[in-house]
């Protein structure tokens, strides 16, 4: 089988944000800054400890703001991350992209052909995992290296299953 696409800034993006997503780390450092709220809740009490005076209309604001971190933080967490990885393909690969890709799959592997003058060989045992969104296949070849395959460059539906099925059953799927 062979596909011919190109990987724009965009693709890119969505493959670190999906390996951001994944990350063990990531996900822990989200947790710990949800509970930060909880210093929203313990900031109004504290001064009214000190003071004396029951802040009602402080503690009643701090409890909005801390409704507000713990629901949105992730949010903007990601608009952040987002907003530093286009400056950062920018920055790097900016002239590049996009890149024209063929991608060839044979019993062996797979041939990457990025642009006229690079090529990449993977045997299948090279593949750590594959992963799916609703837009992309990532072929992980490294825990933050893939092979980004856009789901618009395979087509329809029963191509992405024959594609899926042309990678062998030990490769592990997420």
């Amino acid at each position: 089988m062979e596909l011919h696409y190109q990987v724009t800034k965009e693709d890119y993006i969505a493959f670190n944000l999906h390996a951001y997503q994944n990350s063990q780390t990531v996900r822990r450092s989200i947790l710990i800054q949800r509970f930060m709220a909880l210093i929203f809740l313990f900031v109004p009490l504290a001064i009214s400890l000190i003071t004396g005076e029951f802040l009602l209309d402080m503690i009643i604001i701090f409890c909005i703001l801390g409704v507000l971190w713990f629901l949105f933080a992730h949010k903007f967490f990601y608009r952040s991350v987002r907003r530093n990885l286009s400056k950062m393909i920018d920055e790097r690969m900016g002239k590049k992209l996009p890149i024209d890709e063929t991608l060839i799959l044979t019993q062996e592997g797979i041939i990457e052909r990025m642009g006229p003058e690079e090529e990449y060989k993977t045997t299948w045992n090279g593949i750590e995992k594959i992963a799916e969104t609703e837009t992309h296949l990532f072929l992980y070849v490294k825990a933050m290296a893939a092979i980004i395959v856009p789901k618009s460059a395979i087509g329809s539906q029963e191509a992405t299953i024959k594609l899926k099925q042309i990678i062998p059953e030990f490769v592990p799927r997420e």
